[in-house]
């Protein structure tokens, strides 16, 4: 500066303004880089980082993995209100393993307790497949897919809504998210955000619909499947017609 003369002014101005646009491309490529690990993670396929792609080949093949769960003799205890009944949503096998195992692991008394997994259809087979090859001594599992419940007409058109409402906020955000210029503005955060699976999750809503996929019983526990069970306080108390469960859990 001093060599070439030139004015402090303006070459603080100009200093500024490099550095203003050197925050921008950073910025900018943050950004981007969000953008690409949510496409490269809706598009390569979950089963090539998990069991489910093994899993659904060995339902395929294996009979032992297509065996009825529960088995007859324990089919009549799905309805039975004396024992206690917990239920998983959701499309993860290892997760839902884990939740289970430490839930049978930890209770008191494992041979009252009933589990329902409800699952999506991509993603019953593997299920199925895993829990009929890893038994249970003592508790019982049932696994069904959505596509096997015979729901009431007003069920159906709810889950269709839902359905639909998903894939209008994705189109919405997606194509929001083409479409601008990612140089600029930090409203793009929330486009990715709103795209995330949690949020697109359709087994994370059906949770309302929870009385509809049971209604033969009156309680229940729903456990989320990130829980790890460590121990057996399961308290039901009966308020009318709400009911209050509690369960000690990390």
């Amino acid at each position: 500066m001093t060599s070439k003369q030139q004015d402090i002014k303006a070459f603080a101005f100009k200093t500024k303004a490099m550095l203003l646009g050197m925050e921008q491309k950073v910025q900018s490529a943050k950004k981007r880089e969000l953008m690409y690990w949510y496409l490269a993670s809706r598009g390569v396929p979950k089963s090539l980082h998990c069991l489910c792609l093994k899993l659904a080949e060995e339902y395929a093949v294996n009979a032992m993995a297509r065996s009825c769960l529960p088995p007859p003799e324990h089919v009549s205890r799905l309805a039975d209100t004396s024992f206690n009944h917990i239920v998983l949503l959701t499309d993860n096998v290892l997760a839902a393993s884990v939740v289970i195992s430490s839930t049978v692991e930890n209770a008191a008394n494992p041979e009252k307790l009933v589990f329902h997994i409800v699952t999506d259809k991509k993603t019953y087979s593997p299920m199925h497949a895993w829990f009929a090859t890893n038994r249970l001594k003592s508790a019982v599992v049932e696994v069904k897919g959505l596509h096997q419940y015979d729901w009431s007409q007003e069920v159906n058109v709810g889950v269709k809504q839902m359905l639909e409402i998903h894939h209008l906020i994705c189109s919405h955000y997606y194509n929001n998210l083409k479409e601008n210029d990612l140089e600029y503005g930090g409203e793009h955060q929330n486009f990715l955000e709103a795209l995330s699976p949690s949020c697109l999750s359709l087994m994370n809503h059906l949770r309302i619909y929870i009385p509809e996929l049971f209604p033969e019983l009156n309680k229940i526990v729903f456990l989320d499947d990130d829980v790890v069970v460590q121990h057996d306080n399961i308290i039901f108390v009966d308020i009318g017609s709400q009911w209050e469960n509690r369960w000690c859990r990390r």
